[in-house]
């Protein structure tokens, strides 16, 4: 009987390893077969197939009792051969292999090996064979099929339209180490696709493997571009009740017209049209007629002049009022309280706008008790006879939800810290929305993310009750080292030795990824030097408590002063020194106390007027007294306070909130040449008003007064010259302030308002086009009793208003450019004045 097991149990064992044998070389099979079938040879290796052949061996092993037995089936490795390699030295092959010779055999490593040797990238196929040597011994092949070449070089012929370094920058072709005819013509298919997206939709790219030196070849990409197709008209088909111009401005796919160039206008691009069907099924949607649809969209191109004409046919149905509006409350939020917040009352017009509007609404006000995951469904009831719609919102509250792990992910430079201070969710605290959107603002109120999608909440639930909140970062570029020229704004704008400015400048708003902000800026022109620097950190003993110091050092010519015999030389050096606070119980608002030192000396203590016949000798003496106290040296202590509230979404490219600034100061008398008061307020508003930034409104206002103490001068800078591309375009600096002689000598008072629409010209707003109003006035020169008296030919020294309209562009790239060009609106003949000033300032980063 015991014979009979132990012969039992041998053949079994042998039945096994048979078995065991078989199942390996069908897997390999399969595995080598699909390496040949595919490309590249990664993709090639499906993980069942690799997966197989371990589970079939360890099912093996589970049904054989005795241990030995899985060491009968490792066979040793004799020796390991490797077949079909020329282009790789066989070395770099070996070194890929997972096996070793004199080591068992195990078919776990196989799938392993053909990942390995497939991705030197050389090879479209991988066979490993074993072979039996002995009983307990095998040789193992690895044999490679090369069916990929070499590549050497990649050239793009014939297109005029697609730059080689455009090509490369999106397809990488070049950075291939190998190819195959197949991957070659897949690139030039890519290709295709790139010249359509441009309006060549019947271009044809020629694909060739050319051979080349040392057994390589080079790709060459033939490109026939044929004639360029564009949109030449937009029709309707079925709009009864809105005309085609309306229907046409809310299409992303625009017709081609004069300067198509700046935004792309009349491209085809099939997945655009798509859109603009669904954003038209939705502008009638939501406006009463519920039933709309876009049956269909028919594009039609002119064989010879490959114009084409896209038409959409529209079924508009019905129009559809609302009847009843309702929304179930509880205990928390009644009915009545969520219906104030639903934009939907009864006989209005279906909208399925305010629909969106309204289930935002309601998600958001539900948030506020922490139940962020809140679903509010809408059911819609109409009714087919009287055409009305009666609509009711559901809502499913969940759980509330706790703070589990909030992380910052995407900051690469900024450190956590300067982020996490600003979040006013803390982890184990109940969630809700205001604190999550709170957070969101006071984070791109930092201006160190992109202002489109920088910062976002990515929320991922743990359990019932928890949710881990990933803060999800873009990072844009906050140092800057740069070079700018200017030109504009001085009162002989025919000079170019008095318009023109230069500079260069380094600074960074986010120094070392700390918050901190520091500038060094130097700028040069004939009447200039100057060159300011200045560091500020806003928080300090991790409080909302911020100190900076500011250094400058200006040697300025007045030569725009024509009344003297010697222009007045200005060499001012000082600096100040201040402290913030931004006390979170007033949001975004900042306190700030300024200590400051001005050294000013001027290159004469006596500045002569030139002569003049009409002129008596009193007048003279009287406006030599007036000009040197207005260029008058000496030290200047002064003392500050200010408050800042800036509620703009973002403090580099804003475009909507407002952002006000009152600032005083005071220039200390004591034992000092000068003595004055001041105080000026400064406020900027802009929203957007068709889409987000498809135009945006702009609405700035200045207001000053300064005033003289115990009658000790006010100096120059601290007077009001208002005029030019920081105050009142259309005008030079100080035109519209009081002057003497043609010299503006500066106001005590002020007032100025700016108006701007800014719409982008290109899609990606790098091109951006203003249309402005400007207006404003200066008035009231200091004078001394004398002065007064004397009667001097001071003009604009009542309040007069003068305005300007005119146009700019901004450009940000490949250079920064501003450019103005405004138009007086109550040009002055008599006084020589000139239709218009331009400004321009351009300035390149690195």
């Amino acid at each position: 009987m015991l014979h009979t097991r132990a012969i039992l149990k041998n053949t079994l064992k042998t039945f096994y390893s048979i078995a065991f044998l078989i199942s390996l070389y069908d897997c390999l099979s399969i595995t080598c077969l699909h390496a040949e079938d595919s490309t590249p040879v990664e993709a090639a290796l499906p993980s069942a197939h690799i997966d197989s052949t371990p589970a079939t061996q360890e099912q093996d092993e589970e049904d054989l009792d005795d241990p030995d037995d899985e060491q009968e089936q490792q066979k040793i490795i004799k020796n390991i051969f490797i077949e079909g390699t020329s282009a790789v030295l066989e070395n770099a092959v070996r070194i890929k292999i997972p096996y070793k010779i004199g080591e068992r055999f195990t078919a776990g490593k196989t799938a392993q090996l053909i990942k390995n040797v497939a991705s030197l990238g050389y090879f479209t196929a991988i066979d490993v064979q074993a072979q039996d040597i002995s009983a307990t011994e095998i040789n193992l092949y690895i044999i490679v099929k090369e069916d990929k070449q070499k590549l050497s070089e990649v050239k793009y012929e014939g297109s005029k339209v697609l730059k080689t370094d455009e090509i490369e920058k999106q397809l990488k072709v070049s950075a291939l180490k190998t190819i195959t005819q197949e991957e070659a013509e897949v690139y030039g298919e890519k290709i295709k696709r790139m010249l359509a997206e441009k309006s060549y939709h019947n271009a044809t790219v020629v694909t060739e493997l050319q051979p080349a030196e040392n057994n390589t070849v080079t790709a060459l990409y033939t490109i026939t571009e044929g004639p360029k197709a564009a949109i030449k008209q937009i029709c309707f088909e079925g709009n009864r009740s809105f005309p085609t111009k309306k229907l046409k401005s809310l299409l992303l796919t625009q017709e081609d017209w004069l300067l198509s160039f700046l935004n792309k206008a009349g491209t085809y691009i099939p997945d655009m049209v798509e859109q603009d069907k669904q954003v038209l099924e939705h502008f009638y949607q939501s406006n009463g007629f519920l039933t709309a649809r876009v049956a269909d969209v028919r594009t039609i191109t002119d064989p010879v002049t490959q114009f084409i004409t896209i038409t959409f046919v529209i079924e508009e149905g019905d129009l559809y009022t609302l009847k009843c509006i309702a929304a179930p409350g509880n205990d928390m939020l009644t009915e009545n309280q969520l219906l104030s917040i639903v934009p939907l009352r009864p006989g209005q017009l279906y909208s399925r706008e305010l629909i969106r509007q309204a289930l935002e609404n309601l998600r958001v006000a539900w948030g506020q008790f922490g139940y962020i995951y809140a679903d509010v469904s809408p059911a819609i009831q109409p009714n087919f006879e009287d055409k009305t719609v009666d609509v009711t919102f559901y809502s499913d509250l969940g759980s509330q939800m706790y703070a589990n792990r909030i992380n910052i992910i995407g900051n690469s430079k900024t450190r956590d810290y300067v982020i996490r201070r600003n979040i006013a969710v803390n982890e184990g605290e109940l969630i809700t929305t205001e604190q999550l959107d709170f957070s969101k603002a006071q984070v791109e109120s930092l201006g160190f993310f992109d202002p489109r999608d920088g910062v976002n909440w990515k929320i991922t639930k743990v359990d019932e009750n928890s949710v881990d909140l990933d803060l999800m970062l873009k990072e844009v570029k906050t140092g800057k080292l740069f070079g700018q020229i200017g030109y504009g704004g001085g009162a002989d704008p025919k000079s170019p030795t008095t318009s023109l400015r230069v500079g260069a400048g380094i600074g960074d708003r986010n120094f070392l990824g700390t918050g901190i902000v520091y500038n060094l800026n130097v700028s040069f022109s004939r009447q200039d030097r100057n060159a300011t620097f200045s560091v500020f950190q806003p928080w300090i003993f991790d409080r909302p408590l911020g100190i900076g110091f500011d250094v400058l050092h200006r040697n300025t010519i007045y030569d725009d002063v024509k009344a003297l015999q010697k222009p007045p030389v200005e060499q001012l050096t000082g600096g100040n020194i201040r402290l913030t606070f931004a006390p979170e119980s007033l949001r975004r608002t900042t306190f700030s106390l300024v200590a400051g030192f001005d050294r000013i000396r001027f290159n004469t203590t006596r500045n002569e007027v030139r002569s003049q016949n009409i002129m008596s000798q009193q007048q003279e003496d009287i406006e030599e007294f007036l000009y040197n106290r207005r260029f008058q040296s000496g030290n200047l202590n002064s003392i500050g306070a200010s408050i800042i509230r800036d509620l703009r979404n973002n403090p580099i490219a804003a475009n909507r909130g407002y952002i006000v600034d009152f600032a005083s100061k005071i220039g200390i008398p004591y034992k000092s040449e000068f003595g004055f008061a001041k105080a000026d307020i400064d406020a900027t508003w802009m929203t957007p008003l068709i889409g987000e930034y498809d135009l945006t409104f702009l609405l700035h206002g200045h207001a000053g007064y300064v005033k003289q103490l115990q009658g000790k001068v006010v100096p120059y800078r601290e007077l009001y010259n208002v005029g030019g591309q920081s105050s009142v375009r259309g005008f030079t600096f100080g035109q519209i302030s009081p002057q003497l002689n043609g010299d503006s000598i500066g106001g005590s008072k002020a007032f100025w308002v700016n108006a701007e629409l800014i719409f982008p010209i290109t899609k990606d707003q790098t091109v951006r086009g203003v249309l402005f109003y400007d207006g404003g006035a200066g008035w009231d020169t200091p004078l001394t009793a004398t002065a007064r008296a004397a009667d001097l030919p001071i003009v604009n020294n009542r309040f007069n208003y003068r305005h300007a309209i005119g146009f700019g562009i901004r450009l940000t790239y490949p250079v920064p450019l501003k450019i103005d060009w405004g138009f007086k609106l109550d040009r002055n003949k008599r006084r020589n004045e000139t239709a218009y000033e331009v400004d321009f300032t351009m300035s390149q980063e690195f």
